[in-house]
């Protein structure tokens, strides 16, 4: 059963990943607080998708289920379903 830091560190392992591709200024923070969505937000579009797929994929690895955080998540009807990384950590964890 995957929770909240669990989640969290999948997250944190994905951030790991998209950062080695990443300008210095342009990585993402390891944060629970980063904003990944909506206001304040510092993470370009393209780093964001990229860091969801990502996501998914490690999720896919780890807990051997596919979650489509893109479709269910980012891109449904109910867009607030989360902007920070904690927020993304207790998603994840409903939808498993």
């Amino acid at each position: 059963m995957l929770n909240h830091d669990s989640a969290k560190e999948i997250i944190f392992n994905s951030i790991d990943a998209i950062n080695l591709q990443l300008p210095s200024n342009k990585r993402i923070i390891k944060h629970q607080d980063t904003v990944l969505v909506g206001d304040h937000c510092d993470i370009d579009s393209l780093s964001l998708i990229n860091l969801i797929v990502e996501v998914e994929e490690n999720l896919n690895i780890v807990v051997g289920k596919r979650v489509s955080i893109l479709e269910e998540g980012l891109m449904s009807d109910d867009y607030d379903t989360f902007s920070t990384i904690s927020e993304l950590a207790d998603w994840i964890v409903a939808a498993i």
